[in-house]
C-alpha cells in the first residue's frame, strides 16, 4: 500500500512520482480520485488536521512559491524561465487591483528563494508592499485573512477548500497542466469564478466580491461546486478513521 502525500496528485497532466508510486504498489490510496483498479479512494488523512478559519474583515493573503531554476523531476509545474513568468503573473495580478484592495494585500513569500530574489522583485515594483512575517505559520496567516489567493496546484489549496475558506486561485494552465479527468472539475471552478487562468481575470473577480466575500463564498452555487471538488480531491467524510481502519484490519477488496 502506498498513499498520496501531496496536492496535485490525480490532477496534474504528468507526475513522475505518481506514475512510479502507482506502478510499484498493489493498492494506491488517494484523497478521493480514482483512475484505475489499483487506486483506492479513501479519506485524506493529511487534510483532516487542517483547522483553518478566516477573518471576514481581514486582509488579502497572496501565497507565492518558487521552484528550482533547472528541471529536477518531471511533473506539471513551471520550469526554468517559466518560473519567472509565474512570478510576473503575481505582480501583474496586483497591478489590476483597486487601491483599497492593494492596501489590504499581504504577500506570503516562499521560504526557499532559490536565487529568484522574490522580495527584491516585489519591492522594485511596489515599494510599499507588505510581507507576511516568516514567523507566521500558514494556519495563522490564513486565519487572519478575508480571502486566500492560491497561485499553484498545491496541498494548501485542498486544505482551504476542505476547511471552507474563501479562495480564489489562478495560474497559467500551460505551465500547470491538468489531466483529462481533472479538467471538468476545474472548468466547474472557472464557471463559478473560483479558478482563473489569467491574473487579470482573478483580479477582476477579487474586486467584484471584496466588499461581500461571505455573500459570494457561501452562495448555493459556490458551495455546491466546492463540495463536488473536495469529494474528488480532498475527500473528508464525517468519520474518516473508520474507512482507514477497515483497510488495515480487513485487507479485503470487497470491503471497499
Amino acid at each position: 500500500l502506498i498513499g498520496q502525500h501531496g496536492g496535485g496528485y490525480g490532477s496534474m497532466g504528468f507526475n513522475f512520482n505518481e506514475t512510479h508510486e502507482k506502478s510499484v504498489s498493489d493498492k494506491y490510496i488517494t484523497w478521493g480520485w480514482q483512475d484505475n483498479d489499483s487506486t483506492l479512494p479513501l479519506p485524506a488523512a493529511k487534510l483532516s488536521g487542517a483547522k483553518f478559519s478566516f477573518n471576514p474583515t481581514g486582509g488579502l493573503l497572496l501565497v507565492c512559491m518558487t521552484l528550482p531554476k533547472y528541471s529536477y523531476r518531471l511533473y506539471s509545474v513551471p520550469i526554468a524561465s517559466q518560473v519567472e513568468d509565474y512570478i510576473n503573473d503575481q505582480l501583474d495580478f496586483v497591478d489590476y487591483l483597486d487601491d483599497d484592495v492593494k492596501d489590504s494585500l499581504i504577500v506570503r513569500l516562499y521560504p526557499l528563494d532559490r536565487d529568484w530574489k522574490q522580495k527584491q522583485r516585489w519591492q522594485d515594483r511596489y515599494s510599499t508592499v507588505k510581507f507576511d512575517s516568516p514567523k507566521n505559520n500558514m494556519e495563522r496567516s490564513i486565519n487572519d485573512s478575508r480571502l486566500f489567493i492560491g497561485t499553484y496546484n498545491s496541498t494548501t489549496i485542498l486544505e482551504v477548500m476542505a476547511s471552507n475558506i474563501p479562495v480564489i486561485m489562478f495560474w497559467n494552465p500551460k505551465h500547470w497542466e491538468l489531466n483529462e479527468q481533472a479538467k471538468p472539475y476545474f472548468e466547474m471552478l472557472v464557471k463559478e469564478g473560483i479558478f482563473h487562468t489569467t491574473p487579470k481575470s482573478a483580479a477582476n473577480k477579487m474586486i467584484e466580491i471584496w466588499d461581500d466575500v461571505d455573500g459570494w463564498w457561501y452562495s448555493d452555487n459556490i458551495q455546491k461546486a466546492r463540495k463536488v471538488f473536495i469529494k474528488q480531491y480532498a475527500y473528508l467524510p464525517e468519520d474518516p478513521l473508520s474507512s482507514l481502519q477497515n483497510l488495515f484490519l480487513h485487507n479485503n477488496e470487497s470491503e471497499f
